[in-house]
């Protein structure tokens, strides 16, 4: 059974799986609404931690990469204790303005996606990455993701693990999103395809070249 790919709209937190993707600050910073929005879920006062002031997610965070910062175009995965989930994925991404790429983009959301996978997850659900504050053009985020997505689907040829449903959910502008949006398991038969005529062009190729030679040898013994 393929992993299904769904686009939603609507408050991300409201869709049920068993890992959430959030994006934060390449200090840690929860900013976001939905980590934000997390918090709350957590507990009073934004979830903060009676003894370190910071809030819950931030002492996880801090406690699981031994530090107060990532470098972007990463993640870490916590536990999701005290939330619905099982696990959350903090991503630390670039402003758009500042680094008018989205391969960091593609490149976790591959990552995140074998790691569902290497975790046993069986779920799990996305906002548009890399929007909103972040800047990146709506149409740019929904190529680079389907692309990373597919990027994981041929890296494990196709076997995820128990991973079954993978949500994009958009707040906003789902229509602009679904413009730049490929389907994941097309791009990778496509992919395949294209691979399959690129062997059989190279096997004729081949040939020809091996005729070419054999002729160029008797000409030569002439």
């Amino acid at each position: 059974e393929m992993v299904k790919f769904d686009l939603q709209k609507g408050d991300m937190l409201n869709f049920d799986a068993e890992a959430v993707v959030i994006s934060i600050g390449q200090k840690l910073e929860l900013e976001g609404a939905v980590s934000k929005k997390l918090c709350k879920m957590i507990g009073e006062n934004m979830g903060k931690d009676a003894k370190t002031g910071k809030t819950y997610l931030k002492s996880v965070l801090v406690q699981e990469i031994g530090g107060e910062s990532m470098t972007l175009g990463s993640f870490v995965m916590t536990s999701g204790d005290k939330t619905k989930y099982k696990n959350i994925f903090h991503v630390v991404l670039p402003n758009y303005n500042s680094y008018p790429k989205t391969t960091k983009i593609k490149g976790v959301c591959k990552a995140i996606l074998l790691s569902c996978a290497e975790s046993g997850l069986k779920s799990v659900v996305f906002p548009a990455l890399g929007t909103g504050v972040l800047n990146t053009p709506i149409d740019k985020c929904a190529n680079a993701m389907s692309t990373g997505f597919a990027e994981a689907l041929l890296a494990s040829d196709g076997q995820l693990g128990k991973l079954k449903q993978v949500t994009v959910v958009l707040f906003d502008k789902d229509k602009e999103f679904a413009k730049g949006w490929m389907d994941p398991e097309k791009i990778v038969t496509e992919s395949e395809t294209a691979q399959e005529a690129k062997d059989n062009d190279d096997g004729q190729l081949g040939k020809g070249k091996s005729k070419k030679n054999d002729s160029s040898d008797e000409s030569e013994e002439d």
